[in-house]
């Protein structure tokens, strides 16, 4: 596998824990999928994206049907085979995909099947950053119109709520790890 496909597969690899929300998996789109019949009937398969971002797709249906995910490496042995793979195109398939995905996993998990804390401090985390970001940015805007440096009080106030909204992020992060199907301390 060429070194840039490796780097590139790592980030996916990541990505993919947060949109899927099974953070214990360390290669899901290496490409073999086996399903047990009862996850097989839990899953609307005409829902499931097709080609590339099939395997990233079939894990987020697969947490919203509470199903246990396994995992079982194998080497990726390319030979002299030519990969169908467009990483241009692809690229924004997947991070776009894994995004969607992400915030579907969210809404429903943690908004609509269950209201949870995790939901909250995910609502949370959103609001103070949306507002860390805009207020920086009103101060910024202002401070260069002017010309006058922003006083450390007015360059606080963003700070401050981007300190607490990564604060509230990072306890959704845990929770909504905890609530990964099947995980040992589900068992």
């Amino acid at each position: 596998m060429p070194k840039y496909r490796i780097f590139l597969n790592a980030v996916l690899s990541f990505t993919n824990k947060f949109a899927s929300g099974y953070y214990t998996l360390t290669d899901p789109t290496n490409g073999f999928v086996a399903l047990h019949k009862t996850a097989h009937k839990a899953i609307d398969h005409d829902k499931i994206a097709k080609r590339y971002f099939f395997e990233s797709d079939i894990l987020l249906h697969l947490n919203l049907a509470r199903q246990t995910v396994a995992e079982f490496p194998m080497k990726a042995d390319y030979n002299d085979e030519e990969s169908g793979l467009k990483l241009k195109s692809e690229a924004l398939n997947f991070a776009f995909g894994n995004i969607a995905n992400f915030l579907k996993r969210v809404w429903i998990r943690h908004f609509i099947l269950s209201f949870s804390v995790a939901g909250i401090y995910f609502l949370m985390s959103a609001i103070f950053i949306f507002f860390a970001l805009l207020l920086g940015a009103i101060f910024w805007i202002r401070s260069v119109q002017s010309g006058i440096p922003a006083t450390s009080g007015t360059v606080m106030i963003p700070a401050v709520l981007s300190i607490v909204g990564i604060n509230f992020f990072t306890s959704f992060l845990l929770f909504d790890a905890n609530d990964e199907p099947g995980t040992r301390a589900k068992r």
